[in-house]
């Protein structure tokens, strides 16, 4: 089967790996339909977890159908349509039975390596094993659409518990630190639970554009001050919640400081710090509530389902770019370059098909700014006219003897980062008829 692979740092592909079978009775198999790139995937994109090694199937947001399960599977059949929890827990010890599924001891995250538990295989890949099924799949209606739902594994689950753990209640000034895709749907996640106003601070301008779309209020920290900003809406109180979503020192300083008196600072960014310099005696004299949460699909999808039924929130709408399996090492790369927000993968799309749903989108779509890039041509010419353009061969094996593969390679670079969000507002014919147009022409070069 074809997965998407970690080969090193900066540096993933798509490679021909075995398909996975049933090693425990409590196992399942899926056919992975739908997935997604996140924010956690780039630490070991960047190569920075520990113990990650060359041929790891990447990716922990994915969803799909059920293609087999083991003996002891009871809630779980083949055919089901289910999204994975992007960690696993047992379902049976005492933590599991409180809910706490994070700190179950058969604990791990899909597509991290040995990071925290089992290594695990990702579901950036056309199947998946998935340990204790009967916990970790969820089932989802038939009705509702992958997009839809597929956050609600990640990063979904982790922004409506930020804004749970915060206690959020009606009337609340929430701020939010960080307007990436898991700020920003904390940030939807504090609108449901009744919050009046809800602050977002962050300090790059798309982000914050994507956070205003939704109803926040913008706060770039580069150019005010967040403390300032918020207790000037508050008669000098201060934010009566705030919620860090980012992870690092600075993030959570920021959460401290925009916080009032007997307020509360909820914090589901990663944080790896061994020491973090806290006042005890501010804590103190202020009252504050500080509490640290890991998303948990398993404990958290009774609540959040309905709200996606009912269109009480809409964690679809921060969705930039669509591609296929075929493309994703190319989806890792504009998502690193902040190129996109929020990556989705249909692993079942062709090339065409991708081009077909209105392929990759320029992210600047999402200000509402319209298409910011201009056409770049003289790059697909190049190809066209001379031998493929510089860096090609890293993926097409002597591209002078495969020019037709390395064509069809280029061809995709460039539809990604520079026709795509004209094409997307094309017919799809006309789509085809280009895509055909310049296939012919590779292909009267190559006989030429």
């Amino acid at each position: 089967m074809k997965a998407c692979v970690w080969k090193g740092p900066h540096d993933v592909r798509i490679e021909e790996v075995p398909e996975p079978s049933l090693i425990n009775d409590t196992d399942a198999i899926m056919k992975v339909q739908t997935a997604a790139i996140c924010g956690t995937d780039l630490h070991a994109y960047h190569g920075q977890v520990p113990g990650f090694e060359s041929g790891i199937v990447m990716g922990h947001e994915f969803m799909g159908t059920v293609k087999q399960v083991g003996s002891k599977v009871s809630t779980i059949h083949a055919g089901d349509r289910v999204i994975a929890s992007d960690i696993t827990a047992c379902g049976s010890c005492w933590y599991c039975r409180q809910g706490l599924h994070w700190n179950c001891a058969s604990r791990s995250l899909f597509g991290y390596g040995p990071a925290f538990g089992e290594s695990l295989a990702g579901g950036q890949a056309e199947y998946v094993r998935i340990p204790h099924a009967d916990t970790v799949l969820i089932p989802v209606p038939s009705d509702l659409a992958d997009d839809r739902v597929l956050f609600l594994g990640d990063i979904l689950s982790t922004g409506f518990l930020c804004a749970l753990n915060g206690g959020v209640k009606p009337g609340d000034v929430v701020a939010v630190i960080g307007s990436g895709p898991v700020g920003v749907l904390t940030q939807m996640s504090a609108r449901v639970q009744g919050a009046a106003k809800v602050f977002a601070i962050d300090r790059l301008p798309d982000r914050l554009a994507m956070a205003e779309k939704f109803g926040s209020v913008p706060i770039n920290f580069e150019e005010q001050d967040p403390k300032t900003v918020v207790d000037a809406a508050t008669q000098g109180r201060g934010a009566d919640v705030a919620l860090e979503a980012v992870g690092g020192k600075e993030p959570l300083d920021s959460a401290l400081r925009v916080v009032r008196p007997h307020g509360t600072v909820s914090i589901v960014g990663v944080h790896l710090e061994d020491n973090y310099p806290f006042s005890a005696i501010d804590g103190f004299v202020r009252e504050l509530t500080v509490r640290f949460g890991v998303g948990d699909p398993m404990r958290l999808a009774s609540q959040i389902l309905p709200l996606i039924e009912n269109e009480v929130i809409h964690p679809d709408k921060i969705i930039t770019h669509r591609l296929g399996l075929d493309d994703v090492p190319e989806g890792y790369r504009l998502f690193n370059d902040r190129k996109a927000f929020k990556v989705l993968v249909n692993v079942s799309w062709s090339f065409i098909e991708m081009i077909r749903q209105g392929g990759y989108r320029d992210a600047s779509g999402v200000t509402g700014n319209g298409i910011n890039s201009p056409l770049k041509w003289p790059p697909l010419f190049h190809c066209l006219r001379n031998s493929p353009a510089s860096g090609i061969s890293s993926w097409c094996p002597n591209p002078e003897k495969n020019r037709p593969e390395a064509f069809l390679y280029y061809f995709r670079v460039t539809l990604i980062s520079h026709w795509a969000p004209l094409l997307s507002q094309q017919s799809i014919l006309c789509r085809d008829a280009l895509k055909t147009m310049a296939l012919s022409v590779a292909a009267r070069r190559e006989r030429a």
